[in-house]
């Protein structure tokens, strides 16, 4: 399969950009299969699920936006992860 240089050796991968965000951010999964019923979510500082959302991965380039409006600034953490895949949590700044 094709292989992106930026998003790193691993087979499984995210990237995740602009960081830090003012109005959207942009998710990149890298998946070495297909995933169903994967859940992308983001929590705040305090731990609270502030967006959740579930797709299905397909092998190769997956590209997802979430519009930040209603968040407030600051840290963020990214949670991307199905029965089978779990990727690691990728931390996002807020910035308005």
């Amino acid at each position: 399969g094709k292989r992106y240089g930026c998003l790193g050796g691993s087979a499984n991968t995210m990237l995740i950009y602009p960081n830090p965000a003012t109005d959207m951010i942009t998710i990149i999964v890298n998946a070495d299969n297909d995933y169903d019923n994967t859940s992308i979510t983001l929590h705040d500082m305090i731990g609270r699920n502030v967006y959740n959302k579930i797709v299905n991965l397909i092998k190769g380039e997956n590209k997802f936006t979430i519009a930040l409006d209603e968040y407030l600034p600051g840290n963020y953490s990214i949670l991307v992860q199905s029965d089978a895949l779990t990727l690691p949590v990728a931390k996002v700044i807020i910035q308005k």
